[in-house]
C-alpha cells in the first residue's frame, strides 16, 4: 500500500498525505462538494434510470427531420447536449456562484459577473446553425427545435406528450 510504503520512506511526507486526504474527506462530508485534485464518481457520472423519463431534442432542417442516429456519437452529443446545457445555463450559473461563494467568498475572487454566461438567444442561434452546418455537411436555411419526453416501455421509447418548441431557438 503507497501509504505504508511512504510512512517507511518519510514520515512527515506520510503526515502531509494523510493530512490531505483528511481534509478532503471532511470537505465532502461537511459541504457535499467536491474539491479538486480528488475526484470521483459523482463529478462525471449519475445512474440512468430505465424507467426514467428521457428528453430527446427533436432538430428539423430545411422542414426535414434529423434523424440522430446518422451522425457520430460526439455530434449527436453535441448537438444534444449543447441544447440541454444552454436550457439550463441560468439555474445553473447562480448555482455554482452560490456553491463557490461558501469556499471563495471572502476572496476578491467573487465577482458575480466571472459566474454568469451572457450569450444571448440570438449568438446561440447563430452558433447552433453554424455547428448543424459543420455536422450534417449541408447548408441551413432555416431550422427549428422541439424538445420531446419519451418513455422506455417494453424496450421501446414511447413518446409523453406532445413536442414544446424551444423559445430560445430564434429565426
Amino acid at each position: 500500500m503507497f501509504l505504508k510504503e511512504l510512512y517507511k520512506y518519510s514520515k512527515t511526507g506520510f503526515f502531509i498525505a494523510v493530512t490531505f486526504l483528511l481534509a478532503f474527506i471532511y470537505t465532502f462530508i461537511k459541504w457535499g462538494t467536491v474539491a479538486t485534485p480528488v475526484l470521483h464518481y459523482g463529478m462525471y457520472s449519475a445512474p440512468v434510470h430505465v424507467s426514467d423519463t428521457q428528453k430527446v431534442y427533436l432538430i428539423a432542417i430545411n422542414n426535414k427531420p434529423v434523424s440522430p442516429g446518422t451522425f457520430s456519437f460526439m455530434d449527436r452529443d453535441i448537438l444534444q447536449v449543447s441544447l440541454s446545457d444552454y436550457e439550463r445555463q441560468a439555474a445553473v450559473n447562480s448555482s455554482v456562484y452560490n456553491t463557490m461563494h461558501k469556499f471563495l467568498g471572502f476572496t476578491q475572487l467573487m465577482d458575480k459577473d466571472k459566474y454568469s454566461n451572457h450569450l444571448t438567444d440570438a449568438e446561440f442561434t447563430r452558433w447552433y446553425k453554424t455547428k448543424l452546418e459543420k455536422i450534417t455537411g449541408n447548408s441551413v436555411d432555416s431550422f427549428s427545435v422541439h424538445k420531446q419526453y419519451f418513455l422506455w416501455q417494453q424496450d421501446d421509447l414511447r413518446p409523453l406528450g406532445t413536442p414544446i418548441k424551444l423559445p430560445f431557438i430564434v429565426p
